[in-house]
């Protein structure tokens, strides 16, 4: 991480970033990297919605992370999450906290951008 992040102040700092913007064939890949039967925490969004939608679906998130990128602001239901208790064990009390462990369930269009990051930038050290 700590390399990413220097890498990222250096080329912010020395103006040689440039905007890439976002294409369907970015989201396509993006969405392939999604789980399965994975549900959004907050809006009640299911991953399968995204990965089973069509080309004009794609699109139309392609449009919406680039105005994000254009514009410079967030949705604000981008960064929720929802936390739900797991039980740590079968065997555990159930009335106690410290026998759960806490998940978090992230907005799938977050999990898109997040994906989309990583890929991105995976593909610009590989170079």
């Amino acid at each position: 991480m700590q390399y990413i992040r220097t890498d990222l102040n250096r080329a912010l700092c020395c103006n040689t970033y440039s905007t890439e913007h976002v294409s369907v064939s970015d989201v396509r890949e993006a969405v392939s990297h999604l789980k399965a039967h994975k549900r959004d925490g907050c809006t009640g969004l299911e991953s399968d919605y995204i990965i089973n939608a069509g080309d004009d679906c794609l699109m139309h998130v392609a449009l919406l992370l680039n105005a994000i990128i254009s514009h410079g602001a967030l949705p604000d239901s981008f960064l929720n999450s929802t936390i739900i208790p797991i039980p740590k064990a079968r065997n555990v009390s159930m009335c106690e906290s410290a026998n759960y462990r806490g998940i978090a369930l992230s907005s799938i269009y977050f999990k898109i951008v997040d994906n989309i990051v990583l890929h991105k930038y995976s593909a610009h050290l590989s170079k």
